[in-house]
């Protein structure tokens, strides 16, 4: 009587099978959560960049085209300049954001501000404003991925002269 050939897998082979399925698929969720992680990172230095930029821009504007009021060469958390028509602009950094009269010139919902100061010296005949601050993720995020901070430096020289 000849011998039946069994022609299907056995349960080794499918337990070898699937278990190469499982790790392969723990490595794709753990490759797809790094990547999520490093993409709101990312997101909220754009975020940042683009505020301190705008804001550095908006001062660098109307503090080379005025005069500052009160130049001692220490630091403040203000400063305040007058434009050629006597128009004054008062800048100052408190309560997280920084500020330009009454507008904020950060975005308070997602950053804040932090060792903010002006500095004015008086270099020859002109006027030099050294600007820095630092904008940081806003509130206490527990998660590593949304924390985030950058310096901002920038060094102004007034071209009008009172």
């Amino acid at each position: 009587m000849p011998k039946k050939k069994n022609s299907g897998v056995t349960l080794i082979e499918l337990m070898v099978v699937s278990t190469i399925l499982v790790v392969a698929g723990v490595a794709l969720v753990s490759s797809l959560f790094s990547i999520s992680k490093s993409n709101t990172k990312a997101e909220l230095m754009k975020v940042i960049r683009q505020n301190g930029d705008s804001a550095l821009s908006v001062m660098e504007k109307i503090i080379a085209g005025g005069f500052v009021e009160s130049c001692d060469g220490e630091e403040h958390n203000t400063i305040a300049v007058r434009d050629k028509e006597g128009n004054k602009t008062t800048f100052s950094c408190s309560g997280g954001y920084i500020a330009s009269n009454s507008a904020h010139l950060t975005d308070d919902d997602l950053i804040q501000v932090s060792e903010c100061g002006f500095q004015c010296e008086t270099v020859g005949n002109r006027q030099k404003v050294t600007v820095s601050f630092t904008l940081g993720s806003s509130g206490s995020p527990s998660r590593q991925e949304e924390k985030a901070s950058q310096e901002f430096r920038k060094v102004i020289f007034v071209r009008n002269r009172e």
